[in-house]
């Protein structure tokens, strides 16, 4: 099924849609030249017996695809082009269906260049938007960074990555430790460290295995989602709660603040 792009009133002005594959409903993002980038499927049947699988999974690996305005195929980056099935740790390729690469988010460095989430394989990549080159890959089982400050050995099973300027992005540590905590890096590619600047826990801690978000509202101020266990709540640089909500019995996959839905920020729409 297509994604619907709506405007103010509620009429939906076009729908947006992969290339050639299945919609991965977890991020997109709306350029004001009328271009979008997407995250889709791309689901294969791989004989994995000599990785602990069985003969004939379905190994489904996200791409992620930059459209022009009128739907047409600009770009596209798939895992199948760079990454391999052992990248995914050993228990979680036995099944018939393999959910291999589990792309989440995705945003647009400051350099032009995409960061991708990947949950099943605990990784933050950063991709080439022009050619596709891998430029590195932070987390999981092919990581190429030191962690350093309180970071200990880096994010498990992450959310919702998010660029903050150069060098620095946010994202929701779901399972890296004790407690599901929003974290903020710093990262340097010449010593190849990603130092953890900034950690904000709930309180009391909660854990929350799948969803939840991350957002920079201003320089100082930070708006978190702890998915399934229902709770949002926004902090400044010091740690300090300005305002939460405890009681939804729902489940939060995402939250943001927006200033207002008449008047959508002028750059890039998420």
């Amino acid at each position: 099924d297509p994604m619907a792009e709506i405007d103010a009133a509620g009429e939906v002005r076009r729908s947006l849609r992969c290339s050639g594959r299945k919609l991965r409903f977890h991020d997109v993002i709306q350029l004001v030249d009328g271009t979008y980038w997407m995250m889709c499927d791309d689901a294969r049947t791989m004989d994995l017996t000599a990785f602990g699988g069985v003969p004939a999974a379905v190994v489904t690996g996200t791409t992620v695809q930059h459209l022009n305005a009128a739907g047409v195929l600009l770009f596209e980056w798939n895992p199948f082009d760079h990454f391999l099935i052992t990248d995914l740790d050993s228990l979680d390729r036995t099944g018939a269906s393999v959910n291999w690469t589990h792309g989440n988010s995705f945003d647009i460095d400051t350099d032009g260049n995409l960061l991708v989430s990947f949950r099943s394989l605990s990784e933050i990549t950063k991709i080439n938007a022009q050619t596709g080159a891998v430029i590195w890959r932070m987390g999981g089982r092919r990581n190429q960074f030191a962690f350093a400050g309180s970071a200990g050995t880096g994010f498990f099973r992450q959310h919702n990555v998010r660029v903050i300027g150069p060098n620095g992005f946010i994202a929701l540590d779901n399972l890296g430790g004790t407690d599901t905590r929003f974290e903020r890096y710093l990262i340097d590619t010449g010593t190849m460290t990603a130092t953890l600047e900034q950690a904000y826990s709930a309180a009391p801690t909660v854990q929350t295995l799948i969803g939840g978000s991350v957002q920079q509202e201003t320089t100082d101020r930070y708006l978190v989602s702890f998915g399934t266990t229902g709770r949002v709540e926004e902090f400044d640089l010091n740690g300090n709660t300005l305002w939460k909500i405890n009681g939804n019995p729902g489940y939060v996959f995402r939250a943001q603040r927006i200033a207002s839905l008449y008047r959508p920020a002028p750059v890039m729409t998420r």
